[in-house]
């Protein structure tokens, strides 16, 4: 169940992700 539980968060994040991926690239160009 934990495990279960584990992997539906995971991909329920996974758009979160790819925003929070995007952001970090923008920055590291906005730092370079």
């Amino acid at each position: 169940l934990h495990h279960q539980h584990f992997h539906h968060q995971q991909r329920h994040s996974s758009r979160w992700c790819r925003s929070f991926c995007h952001a970090a690239r923008e920055f590291c160009k906005f730092l370079a």
